[in-house]
């Protein structure tokens, strides 16, 4: 099966938007088995959506066939021809509640739910329908676990049951595509986190069985958004975007002789986020189109070109940063949101960025807020850069507020977005940093206003809530600041300066939401030191450790904490770690604060951190390990 030049689809797609009532969205392009162009796209109601299906005229005018479906939001169409010419054609309903999948028999007018009724989320069906073993209808959703692949195939009569293609259920598996080989065998694609970051993975059906799960990728960038191509029918081509600290660029390999090729570098992103690559391949040639930043940029090879391109060389990694942490550093980390865009334009000199440094200056004295906002970055794009960003600055704070881009990928559900934010935090906290984390902020574009995309900011942010709350974190609950601005002074829609960016008058209540919660942060103690002394009675002697601390200077509510945490490991132990062995209630009328610690040998030696405790049980950073070195 062709795949249609991501030029034509524009064009059909402009013709859809000049001539319909409704929004289109979610257009499928492919020549069935004569070489004619059919159409298939949703069309976007207030109410109830519309499935619509046609062949297109050389007018660029498709006909508009109503697929029958119930009512609801429809998405993620996708349709294939069988060798008989026969149209079948799958999509995700989603009601508010739940999410099906759904196939129809064009040629017989048969619809199937494929789906299991438990399914929390669904998204990236794909359709093969013309090979030996009748269709297949491939989705990414969510059961038991996290997101998975699944599948079911028609027998000439029924669906089988839905199967799960992945091993493991504990990490996501999104963005899936899907293709045939020459034998009309299902070949799929897509993209899981592998410990560190997202990277390709792929598999194939044999006619008995699937082929193990193998990475494509393996890197400290965010790998995503595949699409799977056959060369001349017999050479499988994956296309992908990467994302990292550089910005974005779409990287491909092909399988020839049964050995994938190096990875090469097919368009750069200009220091851009580059998403969703599309993929042409005609007599030979391979063209390759994506979003880059606002615009959108081409690329056209022969397979020759593409076999001559230079591997790509990965750079190693930047080394982690040591146990010195900058107490007087920040990193604002986020998307377009964080970086500063006023009315579409990027003005990071007017946003919360230099707002809130100006306010820790005056408050805290010299800080430090670096800008590590990413126009159109998602949790996925944002969790392959955190190593490197955390390597770069050395902060000991990150304010940490992500998931804008998500909502409008149906393709990311709510719950990988709170597992990508969850591993953000994990990767500071591994570093003894300490992330202050955000939701966000409310919409009135037409995202903002349709059901299923409201549905997913209500989502993101509860489970951002439900994140901040069960580990511990301080949470400013930006969507709350904004959706509570006073009416009387026009609402939190006065905040925007467009449908989805902060005005100046935003932006400054954005600052006041972060130094609101930054003020009372439990910040570590200063100036820790331990000493070593002995003990001495009439009848024995024993040795003590002496701890003494200040309370850190940036503390401008003691009233709100409960004790100091006294942590020690034994570092004459192999594998010794840090655990705790005291709590010291906080008081501000006692500055220094001791604490002795009895339970201590003489030949051993032992390390120290303090750490502050909020009323709330949220848990401050360590201060710096301190040890007595006595032997």
């Amino acid at each position: 099966m062709k795949v249609i030049k991501f030029a034509v689809l524009l064009s059909v797609f402009s013709v859809l938007l000049a001539s319909a009532a409704e929004r289109p969205s979610s257009m499928r392009l492919k020549e069935d088995r004569n070489g004619s162009l059919w159409a298939l796209w949703v069309e976007k109601g207030p109410q109830t959506d519309a499935l619509l299906f046609g062949r297109v005229w050389e007018s660029g005018l498709p006909e508009r066939g109503l697929v029958p479906t119930p009512q609801g939001t429809l998405f993620s169409p996708d349709f294939d021809f069988s060798p008989s010419n026969s149209a079948w054609i799958s999509w995700i309903q989603y009601s508010g509640v739940t999410f099906r999948v759904s196939v129809r028999d064009a040629g017989t007018g048969r619809t199937w739910i494929v789906s299991p009724p438990s399914l929390l989320s669904a998204s990236g069906v794909r359709v093969i329908a013309g090979g030996p073993e009748g269709p297949w209808v491939f989705w990414t959703g969510r059961e038991l676990g996290r997101d998975e692949i699944f599948f079911s195939r028609f027998d000439g009569a029924d669906w089988s049951p839905a199967a799960r293609l992945n091993a493991s259920r504990a990490v996501p598996h999104l963005f899936l595509d899907a293709a045939a080989d020459a034998a009309g065998r299902p070949w799929l694609v897509w993209s899981a986190y592998d410990g560190e970051d997202y990277e390709i993975t792929w598999a194939r059906w044999n006619g008995s069985a699937w082929s193990e799960e193998e990475k494509l990728t393996d890197n400290r960038d965010g790998d995503a958004f595949p699409v799977l191509a056959f060369i001349r029918g017999v050479v499988p081509v994956v296309v992908w975007s990467r994302s990292g600290q550089g910005g974005g660029a779409v990287h491909a390999r092909f399988m020839e002789a049964g050995v994938w090729s190096p990875e090469v570098e097919v368009l750069g992103g200009a220091g851009r986020v580059t998403v969703d690559p599309r993929t042409a391949v005609r007599d030979g040639r391979l063209d390759i189109f994506c979003q880059s930043g606002d615009a959108v940029v081409s690329k056209s090879l022969t397979f020759q070109e593409l076999k001559a391109l230079e591997p790509f060389v990965l750079q190693p990694p930047p080394a982690a940063p040591g146990e010195a942490l900058n107490e007087n550093t920040y990193v604002a980390f986020g998307d377009n949101i964080t970086y500063g865009v006023i009315n579409g334009q990027e003005a990071p000199g007017m946003g919360y960025v230099p707002r809130l440094e100006a306010l820790l200056n005056e408050n805290f004295g010299p800080s430090e807020v670096a800008n590590e906002g990413v126009p159109g970055e998602s949790t996925l794009n944002g969790l392959g850069r955190m190593s490197d960003v955390l390597a770069r600055h050395s902060a000991r704070y990150l304010l940490l507020m992500e998931g804008t881009n998500d909502v409008v990928s149906l393709e990311v559900s709510a719950d990988a977005t709170e597992f990508n934010i969850e591993q953000m935090v994990q990767k500071i906290l591994d570093l003894h940093a300490f992330p202050v984390l955000a939701t966000i902020i409310p919409r009135k574009d037409w995202f903002g206003e349709t059901a299923i995309y409201r549905d997913r900011i209500d989502g993101i942010n509860t489970n951002i809530r439900r994140l901040a709350r069960n580990l511990k974190l301080p949470l400013v609950d930006m969507f709350q600041t904004y959706y509570n601005y006073p009416e009387s002074q026009g609402g939190w829609k006065a905040l925007l300066s467009d449908d989805i960016h902060p005005n100046e008058l935003g932006y400054e209540v954005m600052t006041q939401a972060w130094w609101n919660e930054i003020r009372n942060v439990p910040f570590p103690p200063q100036g820790v030191t331990v000493s070593r002394s002995v003990e001495r009675s009439l009848l024995s002697s024993r040795n003590i450790n002496d701890l003494t601390w200040s309370h850190s200077p940036k503390i401008t509510d003691p009233f709100r904490f409960r004790s100091y945490r006294i942590y020690r490991r034994d570092l004459d132990e192999t594998l010794g770690d840090f655990r705790l062995i005291a709590a010291l209630p906080y008081t501000p009328f006692h500055d220094p604060q001791r604490y002795s610690d009895l339970d201590i040998e003489a030949e051993r030696r032992y390390e120290y951190f303090v750490s502050l405790l909020r009323l709330d049980m949220v848990e401050g950073p360590p201060s710096d390990p301190v040890n007595d070195f006595v032997k």
